[in-house]
């Protein structure tokens, strides 16, 4: 499993559509084999906390939107995206059980990055972010050292490291699920480690 400052498509592959227990529709992405690891050389800033959709306070799988502020990171985005869509189109029959048309991918293929419709507003990059079990992020110091959860998410900055993971295909949609496996936090963003009783 080779980890990356880039995002080399030349060996990435789909495997065959199969269900999960829980009745979703997944296809492994996979590097030449192994897992696809993406890890950005910039930080990105975190704009708001990790959540669901439906604001669960039990759910253990969020939802991460990190800012690309970094023109590199966002064409990194923008060229898997490319690859996605002509890999799909090419491969419609075997993932989707029917031949599609590019424009057809197109109209069903959903990004991971969204762009504002703010101007001067950077796009987000939606990833998954797991707090139990064997995918939980692990976070780390600006000085390597392991760390704590930030307290406050708003603004801070974490430098990802990313699984291209699988594609999701649920009903005439689908895209491929990015997570979080570990978040290195800039210095500024240590509090964690700084907290102590204010009453003693």
């Amino acid at each position: 499993m080779a980890t990356t400052a880039m995002i080399s498509t030349a060996k990435l592959s789909v495997d065959d559509v199969f269900c999960s227990k829980r009745g979703s529709k997944l296809a492994k992405l996979v590097d030449d084999g192994h897992e696809c690891i993406y890890m950005p050389d910039a930080f990105l800033r975190t704009p708001f906390a990790p959540t669901t959709f439906d604001k669960d306070p039990t759910a253990t799988r969020l939802n991460l939107q990190l800012s690309i502020d970094d023109a590199a990171v966002e064409e990194q985005i923008l060229a898997f995206d490319a690859w996605a869509v002509q890999y799909l189109t090419e491969h419609s029959e075997r993932l989707f059980k029917k031949p599609m048309s590019r424009e057809q991918v197109e109209a069903g293929y959903s990004s991971c990055l969204r762009s504002s419709s703010k101007e001067g507003f950077s796009p987000l990059l939606k990833v998954k972010l797991d707090t139990q079990g064997r995918h939980a992020v692990c976070y780390w110091d600006a000085n390597g050292g392991a760390a704590e959860p930030p307290e406050e998410w708003r603004e801070i900055s974490v430098k990802p490291r990313l699984h291209l993971s699988h594609l999701w295909v649920m009903g005439t949609q689908f895209g491929f699920v990015i997570r979080i496996t570990d978040a290195r936090l800039s210095s500024a963003d240590n509090r964690v480690a700084t907290r102590s009783n204010p009453f003693k």
